[in-house]
């Protein structure tokens, strides 16, 4: 078992940014200035080997006053010695811009083939 945890302080983020803000990680240019839309975010991931040829695992990143929250499950699955497959999910959730409620406002699933050599 292990467990990740981080906080990011972001002093160019907007206070005030909605959960649109969720939209903008995909939207722009990453740099070390700009690694969050908002002002504060923090970060928690665990993960488990639940056989020793399969490992799972959640990473989830809240942003406490901005009402958004991102979750990523994975599966990884090494097939051959040097091959592995992993399946992801990520999940952006927060308030809904007309309904006010919170939503999913967008999960995408991911498979990725690794081959080391």
């Amino acid at each position: 078992l292990s467990y990740n945890g981080s906080y990011l302080f972001n002093s160019a983020g907007p206070s005030e940014l909605g959960a649109e803000g969720l939209l903008l990680l995909n939207s722009r240019s990453l740099t070390a200035k700009n690694l969050s839309p908002y002002k504060h975010s923090a970060f928690i991931q665990a993960g488990y080997q639940i056989h020793p040829l399969v490992n799972g695992g959640m990473g989830v990143m809240f942003f406490p006053r901005n009402k958004a929250i991102f979750l990523s499950p994975f599966v990884t699955w090494n097939v051959f010695q040097d091959f592995d497959i992993d399946f992801i999910v990520q999940g952006f959730y927060g308030e809904n811009f007309t309904s006010g409620s919170f939503d999913a406002l967008s999960i995408s699933y991911f498979l990725r083939g690794k081959w080391s050599f």
